[in-house]
């Protein structure tokens, strides 16, 4: 009788660590296929004009200014800002909402980008909040932290 319980204690526990193991989940990566990190940084598009004419994507990251993305033309100024979402590698999201304190609106967009040979690839950017957007897609290279 007590090797039979000794052999279900054996059982129990091996379950228990089996079942917590399984709970885990299968995330390699533990972000849940998050990879907004990856656009962190400043891209300025191909083709600009040394800085006399360009347009950039700056994001500084999920817990820096507000996780807020910019997009900005020429003179620096800001065309759109809004809260960088999520990002799963192929499609951005980027909301505008009155959390934002750039922006205040309640717009969302979403489109692609990606990233290969440290070159981002932006598309499918168009006109939001009465603004023309599309001047973004494009082709960008990340630029060294000023």
């Amino acid at each position: 009788m007590k090797n039979v319980l000794k052999a279900f204690g054996v059982i129990a526990l091996a379950a228990i660590i089996g079942f917590s193991m399984a709970a885990c989940g299968g995330d390699d990566d533990g972000d849940g296929g998050d990879k907004r990190d990856e656009l962190k940084g400043i891209w300025e598009k191909d083709g600009s004009l040394n800085g006399l004419y360009h347009e950039y994507i700056e994001y500084a990251g999920r817990n820096e200014d507000f996780g807020v993305v910019h997009f900005r033309g020429s003179n620096g100024r800001n065309l759109y800002n809004g809260i960088l979402e999520s990002y799963d590698g192929t499609t951005v999201k980027v909301v505008d909402s009155p959390n934002n304190p750039y922006g205040g609106g309640n717009s969302t967009i979403t489109f692609t980008a990606k990233i290969a040979n440290g070159k981002l690839t932006v598309s499918g950017l168009s006109t939001v909040d009465s603004i023309d957007i599309s001047v973004f897609n494009g082709t960008y290279t990340k630029q060294p932290k000023r």
